[in-house]
């Protein structure tokens, strides 16, 4: 019996120990991957910190230096010199130089989006000119933000020369104070006792716009620390403050020696700080502890679930394999009630069915597991995407094999596209802004089924909050950078007809890799940012965008002048051609919107300065309508050039009519009163035009238009009269008579006398003593 029976048993026993024994590696080998997987997702957010604090230390302390620089400029401009050497006596011109400064100060708060405000003090004016304003710095009504005049004293006294102060709470018209970074120089730059100060304030967000997610997509922190400890920014905002300001900077004095990146932990958080070497702020990454656990937590529990499956088939095929399992099965079930005792079919027949359906079973998840993995293909396509625009090398890896099955790329060259909706729109969608990038994605992807195989590329678009951002890739020999223009202004075009609401486009330059799509990307987000004029509805190429500023210095400045000597001249007429001509310069540089409405501000700058020449208040030259608020809302350069040709033209050439009469008048009344003073010297024409600083010609010109009749007719005129005098009423010689009425020589006035009477003054004489006589007798 025993050897028919082992047989027939020895095949489930050894199914038994082998699920028994598999049960040991399982868990050995999970537990090793799951705590490998642990540290090195750990040491990714290491990594990945690292290179993410280096970008943003780099991003910020660029933006900072830029500021820094703007400010000494700003310092050395003639108008900030000219209005700071202003004692406490102020003179003629002072409130013209005033309005310079002011003009000065408002085109570098336009051109820099991330300006909050600028402010020029002069310190023994107490006068404070900022972007928008002049007032007083005691007219707390309007200078309401004077909080950084601490600040300023205390700098004249430890004699520094500019200073950041972070942050400060800056006091606004209405509403609660807001946070701000504000950059103080003293002036002028080499000082024994300032003059003046120059404060420019930046919009604090600008530090929390520095990162846009966090290694993994954890949910962490970016807390920049000032030099002295002070808390900078925490971002997000709101967010759970830990670890606190003191552990972070007790983490800091602990590692400040060195350069680099220093990571470690605090309280459960893992941190990585560098210190910067230019201001010395220290720059903090913290992710959360658990954040390694949750990367690897799906593996735990799938080891988990294949370890307890063994068991339970382990535990299974005991019963039917071994009879003292089965007694002892059986004992424990009857003593504790749970089961009454039941047959077990001799030859587990039945029970090699049961585990083949399990087994079929199993099989038929995994099947499932394959058709779950299906399912997450977007997701997984959709981080590929983003970790190529970003530049995370090691995700590009990891998915590169996925990429090949996907078959994402089939063309050789690439361009980002990175689509803004405009604040100056108003739609349906301005309070929901994802679902408008959503659309615009989705806009993106029917534009290219509308066209497909008449282009030879193909787009991959994603959403990168507050952007929606388009893969274009494409075949180099079929398409060109200017059809990549044309597909992003028709795709402009579609959004404003369908979403009823405008955006902006930047794009970037080609590349011909992948794995240079992250240049590619921030040169569209930087066409973007060089967007200063705030363009809107427009596609702006990277490419062109940086023509435009090489282009900066040709400014036609040669139509400038023309145009400015016309309104000197009065001349309407030249004055509009050399408008068009300044045009016609513009548009044959192919100039952008933005670049075209700079220049058109800057010869605003030149027209306002000329008319406060003649009049520092220009309110009464422009009919109190502000020229600069009337011209930044213009969008068309046609719109523009129309206004300066049309309105402004005409108001600055009425002006200039009625200056020109006032002017000519007192010219006039001024050499009048000069012929009255000087006819009997030798007085010129020439003498005459340089003491009134102008040509002879000139002079000789208005004086025949307004006298009526020459300047050497009427000085003639003049001399001859007083001749007529002295000839009736003194027994003078003629040569006496020629000296004191201004002739070098008696027959000069012998000549001059027989022109105008048609006689010489002798014959004049002696007809007026025959008539004496002839009266007497």
């Amino acid at each position: 019996m025993k050897q028919r029976f082992r047989p027939r048993r020895l095949p489930l026993q050894w199914v038994t120990h082998t699920l028994l024994i598999s049960i040991i590696p399982v868990i050995l080998f999970g537990s090793s991957i799951y705590y490998m997987g642990s540290w090195i997702v750990k040491k990714e957010i290491y990594r990945a910190s690292q290179e993410s604090l280096i970008q943003i230390q780099h991003q910020v302390e660029t933006k900072l230096n830029n500021i820094e620089q703007t400010a000494s400029q700003i310092s050395m401009q003639s108008n900030i010199i000219e209005l700071m050497n202003i004692g406490t006596e102020p003179g003629l011109g002072t409130i013209s130089q005033s309005n310079k400064v002011l003009g000065d100060l408002m085109m570098v708060k336009s051109a820099a989006k991330e300006v909050l405000s600028i402010y020029f003090y002069h310190i023994e004016q107490q006068v404070l000119i900022t972007n928008d304003t002049i007032t007083s710095i005691d007219e707390k009504r309007v200078a309401k933000d004077t909080g950084w005049l601490e600040d300023v004293e205390g700098m004249v006294r430890s004699r520094k020369q500019r200073m950041w102060v972070i942050p400060r709470l800056m006091n606004v018209e209405s509403g609660p104070p807001i946070p701000t970074l504000s950059h103080i120089t003293l002036l002028p730059l080499f000082y024994n006792k300032p003059k003046g100060a120059l404060v420019i304030n930046l919009h604090a967000d600008f530090l929390e716009k520095a990162i846009s997610r966090f290694p993994l997509n954890a949910e962490g922190q970016l807390v920049i620390i000032g030099k002295e400890g002070e808390l900078i920014a925490r971002t997000p905002p709101g967010g759970q403050e830990k670890p606190t300001l003191a552990q972070l900077t007790a983490f800091l004095a602990g590692r400040s020696e060195g350069n680099g990146v220093h990571t470690g932990t605090i309280g459960g958080s893992f941190v990585s700080v560098v210190r910067s070497g230019m201001n010395g702020w220290s720059y903090a990454m913290i992710i959360p502890s658990g954040t390694p656990r949750q990367q690897v937590e799906l593996f735990k529990n799938v080891i988990i679930l294949i370890t307890v499956l063994l068991c339970v088939l382990a535990v299974y095929s005991a019963y039917f394999s071994h009879k003292r399992f089965q007694n002892i099965m059986k004992r424990i079930m009857d003593k504790l009630s749970l089961v009454k005792s039941a047959e077990v079919h001799p030859d587990g027949g039945e029970e090699l069915l049961s585990i083949e359906k399990r087994i079929n079973s199993l099989l038929e998840e995994a099947v499932n597991g394959n058709s779950l993995k299906e399912k997450h293909f977007p997701l997984l396509r959709t981080h590929y995407l983003h970790s190529c625009i970003h530049g995370n090398v090691v995700e590009m890896n990891r998915l590169s094999e996925q990429q090949k099955e996907w078959e994402l790329f089939k063309y050789s060259r690439f361009c980002v596209m990175a689509i803004q909706m405009d604040d100056e729109s108003s739609s349906s969608f301005d309070k929901d802004h994802a679902l408008f990038l959503f659309a615009v994605s989705n806009l993106a992807d029917e534009l290219t089924t509308l066209h497909e195989g008449e282009w030879h590329l193909q787009l991959e678009p994603i959403i990168v909050n507050p952007y929606t951002v388009v893969i274009v890739n494409y075949n180099g020999e079929e398409v060109t950078e200017e059809r990549l223009l044309s597909y992003a202004d028709e795709l402009r075009g579609l959004v404003a007809k369908i979403l009823k609401h405008t955006v902006t486009i930047g794009v970037g330059t080609p590349v011909s890799s992948v794995r240079r799509l992250v240049h590619s990307y921030r040169e569209a987000l930087d066409a973007l940012d060089m967007n200063g004029a705030n363009v809107y509805d427009e596609v702006l190429s990277y490419r062109n965008m940086r023509q435009d500023a090489r282009k900066l210095v040709q400014y036609p400045a040669l139509e400038e002048q023309e145009f400015m000597r016309s309104l000197r001249a009065r001349d309407g007429e030249a004055a509009r051609d050399a408008l068009t001509d300044f045009r016609r310069k513009l548009e044959g540089e192919q100039a952008s919107l933005h670049l075209i409405k700079t220049f058109y501000l800057q010869l605003l700058v030149a027209v306002i300065s000329f008319v406060q020449e003649y009049n520092e208040d220009t309110e009464q030259v422009f009919r109190e309508n502000n020229p600069y608020e009337v011209f930044f809302p213009m969008k068309s350069p046609a719109v523009i050039h129309q206004w300066f040709e049309g309105e402004l033209l005409g108001l600055i050439l009425a002006y200039m009519e009625s200056v020109k009469r006032n002017k000519n008048d007192v010219l006039i009344r001024k050499t009048l009163d000069l012929i009255q003073e000087k006819y009997k010297t030798d007085l010129t024409l020439q003498a005459a035009a340089d003491a009134a600083n102008i040509s002879p010609s000139y002079l000789s010109k208005l004086f025949k238009e307004e006298v009526g009749e020459s300047f050497v007719e009427y000085v003639t005129g003049l001399r001859l009269e007083h001749a007529v005098r002295l000839l009736q009423e003194t027994d003078w010689t003629l040569t006496q008579i020629s000296e004191e009425i201004g002739y070098t020589s008696v027959q000069q006035l012998f000549r001059i006398f027989r022109k105008k009477y048609g006689i010489t003054p002798g014959e004049y004489r002696e007809n007026l003593h025959s008539a004496n006589e002839k009266d007497f007798s």
